[in-house]
């Protein structure tokens, strides 16, 4: 081969060699960021070694021969509540994200002070990023009894600067009159977030009025609109006054304490709440008003939370966490408890050295920072974990529930770690603890037992139910006043569940009936509180109703009677018969008319009259109720001479 070929052969061989060995060092400084960690078997003079300071009254475990020794068993981290979140850097594949739903929950048509009839288009945004579905209603202005009838059904499309819905102002027969329109968007939290309208005035019937030749004042019509209804605090909104007609100032109440006179204020709402932004419109004509409502929430933290695909094992142990944390979160920060880090989203991790670890999942959101506490157990293969166990006495009841737990854990253990809240943090390490649940909820207690052999885990269900509301006593009397002997029925209108009764009927502090339902008969005059108490495990109330007894009304006797006879000749025998009526008690007889009683006794009297004259006879008849008397008249003739006896003798009768 000629000396310039083969020159330029051996060139053509450097030149290829360096390209490939350009590329191979460009392919090593391309390598993935999130490129495998190398774990080495014992730490490394960069960290601090593996250490296990015991918990109070935790069992000394027995020595392995390791040379590290075993890690903390922490019984709860509490981050400070004033700590500043740490934002790391994204790693890992980027989720797509969406661009969310402006908040715009606002009425833009009618305005307040419109003149309206027939089908009205309402105009309007109904948007929001939790948005689920909105609702147009109409009432009355004012509306005392909150009254709202629908526009529309349920709509589960945002609107945004459009049609919200048509309303017919003849709906129901609607008379003329003024009306507002309210918009209510329910947020898939459950909550919702509500803006109004009022002072429109529907006119179907009665005709538009003739101008008059000297034309008043119109009143102005307040107005506005805003950029946000609804956000995170700190919320600084801005107002765009909308208000028509000859105005002379401006008055806002933001309902934060501050105020304005601008035109198109600004205002920031700090602290989270609902706030009614009214704006006062003045004129020559008079003032008018318009409200609207500004929800400022506040950005809630994020929950940690996540599962190892195993918790326990032989060294070495590969452990997979899968993420299950919640909320908006910005960051994740890994602690493996053995001086190595991540920031992935979902981490694997290969432990060689035996000992527990406390994996550490900080995530932190805009809200906040939360973290979750988990421990993985690496052990000597030769000896076997524990078999967790245990019993809890009761399962069920009303809060404060109080739950004692027995331990039936089998094998060799070294330490107990409760969590009675099923929030994955150590609560107690006791043997056999006692827990009071405060709060309704159904709560996963977890077990976990360590040994030297490893750990193992048990749960079991504890279900507390908030007490039930106090029951409202009420009821109902047959009749709340009467004449002795009373008898009222009582109707038992009490609501609340597994209510007892007990019914006071006598104002005097004792249980007269524990029925649902009594009667009960008043034999006294007088007035009475009738009481019932309705009680059951959440609390009791009472109801009273007065019950007035009033004394039998006793009527007054008529007197009367009659004669044998009324007049005649001295001397003359007359006999007296009562035919008084009513209830006696007692009766007095004056046969001479000289005002003294002749007799106080027997309903039938004979008296003789032997002297000449008219006499007035009374009987006085008499009881509790009053007396009565009636009279009558008796005439006496004198005695006529004694008729002669004839008679005559012979001196011889043959």
């Amino acid at each position: 081969m000629p000396a310039n070929s083969r020159a330029r052969t051996g060139f053509r061989l450097l030149f290829a060699f360096i390209i490939i060995v350009l590329t191979l060092a460009a392919c090593n400084l391309g390598a993935p960021e999130n490129a495998p960690v190398d774990i080495t078997a014992q730490p490394t003079s960069t960290g601090p070694a593996a250490t296990r300071t015991l918990l109070p009254n935790a069992v000394i475990p027995t020595a392995l021969p390791v040379t590290t020794t075993p890690f903390t068993f922490p019984t709860r981290i509490a981050l400070p509540a004033t700590q500043p979140p740490v934002i790391f850097p994204p790693s890992g594949s980027i989720l797509p994200t969406s661009t969310p739903l402006p908040y715009s929950i606002v009425i833009l048509s009618p305005l307040p002070g419109n003149v309206v009839a027939g089908n009205v288009q309402v105009v309007g945004s109904a948007s929001h990023p939790a948005f689920l579905q909105y609702r147009l209603e109409f009432g009355p202005d004012p509306n005392p009894n909150n009254l709202w009838f629908p526009v529309t059904g349920i709509v589960q499309s945002p609107v945004i600067n459009g049609v919200l819905g048509i309303w017919n102002t003849t709906t129901g027969g609607s008379s003329d009159g003024f009306y507002q329109v309210r918009l209510r968007v329910f947020l898939r939290d459950g909550s919702q977030q509500t803006t109004v309208v009022n002072n429109i005035k529907v006119q179907n019937t009665n005709p538009t009025p003739v101008p008059t030749s000297t034309a008043a004042t119109p009143l102005p019509i307040a107005a506005f609109t805003q950029d946000f209804t609804a956000g995170n605090a700190p919320l600084t909104v801005r107002f765009f006054n909308q208000s028509q007609g000859n105005i002379t100032g401006y008055q806002w109440n933001f309902g934060n304490g501050s105020t304005s006179s601008e035109a198109s204020p600004t205002t920031t709402f700090r602290t989270p709440g609902v706030y009614t932004v009214t704006l006062s419109v003045t004129g020559p004509g008079g003032t008018a008003n318009v409200s609207r409502q500004i929800n400022v929430t506040s950005a809630a933290a994020p929950v940690a939370a996540f599962t190892p695909n195993r918790v326990s094992g032989t060294a070495p142990l590969a452990v997979s966490f899968a993420n299950q944390s919640t909320g908006s979160i910005t960051a994740y920060e890994w602690d493996f408890g053995d001086g190595t880090t991540t920031r992935e989203v979902n981490p694997s991790k290969t432990f060689t050295a035996v000992g527990t670890y406390n994996v550490i999942l900080k995530v932190t959101g805009p809200g906040g920072s939360s973290t979750m506490i988990r421990q993985v157990t690496v052990v000597n293969p030769q000896v076997a974990a524990p078999v967790a166990n245990f019993t809890a006495t009761p399962t069920t009841g009303t809060t404060p529930l109080t739950v004692a737990f027995q331990n039936t854990t089998q094998g060799q253990v070294t330490q107990y770690l409760w969590d009675f809240n099923g929030d994955g943090i150590t609560d107690s390490v006791d043997k056999d603890p006692t827990h009071v649940y405060t709060t309704g909820g159904t709560y996963t207690v977890r077990l976990t037992a360590i040994g030297p052999g490893g750990q193992n885990t048990r749960t079991l269900s504890v279900t507390a139910s908030a007490p039930p509301s106090a029951p409202v006593a009420n009821f109902t009397a047959s009749a709340t006043t009467g004449t002795v002997p009373l008898t009222v029925n009582f109707t038992n209108t009490s609501t609340g569940s597994g209510a007892v009764y007990a019914w006071d009927f006598n104002n005097d502090g004792q249980t007269d009936s524990t029925d649902q339902s009594p009667s009960f008969t008043y034999t006294a005059p007088g007035t009475y509180v009738a009481r019932l108490t309705a009680s059951n495990s959440g609390g009791s109330t009472t109801k009273q109703e007065t019950i007035t007894v009033n004394p039998v009304q006793i009527t007054a006797p008529v007197a009367s009677f009659t004669v044998d006879v009324s007049s005649g000749t001295a001397p003359l025998a007359v006999a007296f018969t009562n035919t008084s009526t009513g209830t006696i008690d007692s009766l007095a007889w004056d046969f001479n008319g000289d005002g003294t009683a002749d007799a106080t006794a027997g309903n039938t009297q004979s008296f003789t009259y032997s002297a000449e004259g008219t006499y007035t006879v009374s009987l006085t008849v008499t009881n509790a109720g009053g007396s009565n008397t009636f009279t009558g008249s008796i005439s006496v003739s004198a005695a006529l001479p004694a008729a002669p006896i004839a008679n005559f003798t012979t001196d011889v009768s043959s």
